[in-house]
């Protein structure tokens, strides 16, 4: 067993991540994790990062590339990257956000576990379909006409999913096969609680900060409800159409429709905004990032 490293990527645009498992922090291996990333996700004009040394040497490589070897399609596509002050973590806010919930609840519901470079790659994948599978916004204002638009869909024009053990198949394989499938959901189970309840009170704390003007729900508002019985990758989602406020005008209680158009009644604290409806994190300047 050796020690191993995670490269987070973080889309401004689409909100999806992708996440890559690098055998070291040396530049040569961040490059090489990069190179997977453009290989499956394209070439991104703007990248964000911190200052690690390993991301300042790959600028530099990149940025030392002959002309001539990518012609136009460099020109038009070339990478630019920009740090971090360094000492100044919290000016990476929009992509901090997401490291720190994909990375701690990896390292509870991961623990002292010793896992193969096969078994940790497979779990980050599906970690990363997990955390792609959050809903962002409705195409629509009616829950009832679309599913709800998740990064996954930006990203791959579609839901996105994991395989579950069919029935009976742990059964039928050999004992040391089931026993590392069943040890691989468990700890896709316990990450999805995990990062479900963080993300969660991120999407609550992020309008009620400081600088912030608490957001009130409205009639229309599409939210995501709090429910510990929903399977994983999934969302409880509903419209909310009426207010009950208190005698202090402030509401409390507020009454939903769910897509299946079963009218029922929740209390504010498990209701959620949409990700997309709070304008999280920083504005950034048009392009693929």
């Amino acid at each position: 067993m050796t020690k191993s490293y995670i490269t987070v990527f973080s889309c401004a645009i689409t909100r999806a991540i992708h996440l890559e498992l690098a055998t070291n922090m040396s530049a040569s291996a961040f490059l090489l994790a990069f190179r997977r990333f453009i290989a499956r996700r394209g070439i991104p004009s703007l990248v964000y990062s911190d200052n690690a040394r390993a991301f300042h040497r790959c600028a530099q490589v990149l940025a030392t590339l002959p002309t001539e070897e990518v012609q136009d399609f460099m020109t038009s596509l070339r990478i630019h990257w920009r740090f971090n002050t360094p000492h100044a973590p919290w000016w990476g806010g929009w992509w901090e956000r997401i490291i720190r919930n994909v990375k701690s609840s990896l390292r509870v519901c991961l623990g002292k576990r010793r896992l193969s470079f096969e078994e940790m790659t497979t779990i980050l994948h599906e970690v990363e379909a997990a955390v792609n599978s959050r809903p962002l916004t409705y195409v629509v204002e009616d829950p009832q006409d679309n599913l709800p638009l998740t990064p996954a869909h930006l990203v791959l024009g579609k839901r996105a999913v994991v395989l579950p053990p069919a029935p009976g198949e742990v059964e039928q394989l050999e004992v040391s096969l089931g026993r590392l499938n069943e040890r691989r959901r468990r700890i896709l189970d316990d990450f999805w609680k995990r990062w479900k309840r963080e993300y969660l009170l991120q999407l609550r704390s992020a309008h009620e900060g400081p600088r912030c003007r608490p957001t009130e729900l409205k009639a229309g508002d599409v939210v995501i409800g709090e429910d510990a019985a929903v399977p994983a990758l999934l969302w409880k989602t509903a419209m909310i159409l009426a207010r009950h406020p208190g005698r202090d005008g402030i509401a409390r209680t507020f009454t939903l429709r769910l897509p299946n158009d079963r009218i029922i009644t929740r209390p504010a604290q498990r209701l959620f905004l949409l990700e997309a409806s709070q304008a999280l994190g920083s504005i950034v300047p048009p392009g693929r990032v």
